[in-house]
């Protein structure tokens, strides 16, 4: 009431819903649908942990903990699909011929062990190592706007190990994956993207951790892009004559 946006909050809870139901498709049942929904809204909303039980709780009561949670983990639902509708819907809104993809590492602290990738890693906003997962994330903007595109979890090395076989094998990693620098996830990211050509991009951008590396820079420009890319302060560089 304070911030006087009651009005403006029903209009966006309306558009909520029907952006929701531009992926109803992407589900199996009616069910999922309204699982779906209330997980989106649950990531949207002010409750202070966002994890599965207490979104559940916030939203569908204590009976549907065990749903919500095998939505996530056992419920057939058409990722790639999804994805590949989102991207169709952001390049209809922001698409430019000179806009920028741009690449990210984010990490997301974790207290335990058994989630897929955890490990004790560098954790980009401490700024120090701790318990975390980390992603490989890939952004688009424009003069119009700007959205994310593309992800991909980063699994550490440790868990390619025989220590870790039957962790993989809890968590559903499939058989056939196997470990990736961030780097590697991010070149094969921005080929996805450009391949497909949804997203007209002039321009990659990234920090020192992807910048830094020569065959990364060496292929985006053999790819006939340029590059906006940080390099790390003691990294040597020589003019063009």
């Amino acid at each position: 009431e304070w911030a006087q946006v009651k009005g403006e909050m029903e209009v966006i809870g309306k558009e909520l819903v029907e952006f929701h139901n531009l992926f109803g498709g992407c589900f199996r049942r009616a069910e999922q649908r309204i699982l779906g929904e209330s997980y989106l809204c649950g990531l949207l909303s002010d409750i202070p942990r966002k994890n599965v039980e207490a979104i559940a709780l916030a939203f569908k009561g204590s009976k549907a903990v065990r749903c919500l949670q095998n939505f996530l983990s056992r419920y057939y639902w058409d990722e790639e699909l999804m994805l590949d509708r989102y991207q169709e819907l952001l390049a209809a809104a922001i698409r430019q011929g000179d806009g920028m993809l741009s690449l990210d590492s984010t990490e997301m602290e974790k207290k335990g062990k058994e989630s897929v990738g955890v490990a004790r890693q560098y954790c980009g906003h401490l700024g120090k190592k701790e318990n975390c997962q980390s992603g490989v994330f890939l952004g688009y903007t424009s003069d119009i706007g700007y959205g994310l595109v593309d992800r991909q979890l980063y699994l550490p090395q440790s868990w390619f190990t025989k220590e870790y076989e039957e962790r993989r094998k809890r968590c559903g990693v499939p058989p056939e994956v196997k470990f990736q620098t961030k780097n590697q996830i991010a070149l094969r990211l921005l080929e996805k993207q450009l391949e497909r050509g949804l997203l007209s991009a002039r321009w990659i951008g990234c920090d020192a951790s992807f910048g830094s590396d020569h065959t990364l820079r060496d292929t985006v420009a053999a790819w006939g892009k340029y590059y906006l890319a940080g390099m790390r302060s003691n990294q040597k560089v020589w003019t063009l004559v």
